[in-house]
This record gives structure tokens, sequence and C-alpha cells, in this order.
């Protein structure tokens, strides 16, 4: 708005704004705020830190799902979630680099919503950027636990 009233913008280029983006991006954004507010995070937390399981893998648990959902929605809610169980800065990026890692998917990132907007065949994302998760998911899992454990 600020733009359009200095006359920095003319009012034709806010018609031209990618808007199902910028909603995906704001929805995202308020579903993991409402998850926080409500603590359902902090329900679904302390189930995952139950020592049922290692660290290692419940964090490579997490680190799949960000990826499988990712958006901007999932990497609101699964940093708090993944900080209960391995508290630092290391898990944090290491789960934001697992929610990066939704190249297959129309709406898991903004860049990826946009260019299907301007036609890109979802099965072209998909033959792409599926062996491009894949290898992702194997080298954060493989080699994010190690990191974890250096950079405490």
């Amino acid at each position: 708005p600020l733009l359009l009233v200095v006359r920095a913008l003319p009012s034709r280029a806010l018609l031209r704004l990618d808007w199902s983006t910028l909603t995906l991006i704001a929805g995202g954004l308020a579903l993991g705020g409402l998850l926080e507010a409500s603590g359902l995070a902090a329900r679904i937390g302390a189930l995952l830190a139950a020592p049922t399981l290692p660290e290692t893998t419940r964090l490579a648990l997490v680190c799949v799902a960000a990826a499988l959902m990712s958006n901007t929605g999932t990497a609101t809610l699964l940093i708090p979630l993944a900080l209960q169980l391995a508290p630092g800065a290391a898990t944090a990026i290491l789960v934001a680099n697992a929610c990066s890692l939704g190249i297959p998917f129309t709406i898991s990132t903004p860049p990826n919503a946009m260019v299907a907007a301007r036609g890109l065949p979802a099965r072209d994302l998909l033959a792409v950027g599926a062996p491009l998760m894949l290898a992702g998911l194997v080298l954060l899992v493989v080699t994010g636990p190690s990191v974890l454990r250096a950079l405490r």
C-alpha cells in the first residue's frame, strides 16, 4: 500500500500480483502461529519427545515430515517441535533445510506455486523434484545428527 500511496508502484501493478502465492504464505504463517498459540504444537512435541525412539530417529522423522509437507506453515510448526526434541540453532537449521526440500510439490514453496501458476505441469515438478528431495533427505538424515552433536 505504501508503494501505491507514494506512487512508486502503478495501481495496475497491484492487479498483476500473484495473490495465490501471497495467500499461501500468509495462510501458512497464520496456521503455524495458531498451532503454537493454542498449545497444540507443544502437545505434539511432548509426544515426539517420548524416549521410545533415539533422538536422531525422531529428528529424522521430523525432517521427512517437513520435506513431505513443506511449506511456510509446516516450517513454523515443525521448527518449534524439533527444538523440543533437541534444543539449539542447529536443529532449527536442519528442519528448515528439510522444509526446503519440497521441490516436487506445487504448493510447497512460493517459487513452486509461482511457476505452477504460469503453467508448469505438476508432473514436471514431480519428475525433477522427487529425486532431489530424496537425495536431500538422505544427506540431511545421514549428516544431520553428527552436525547437531558437533555444534552443541
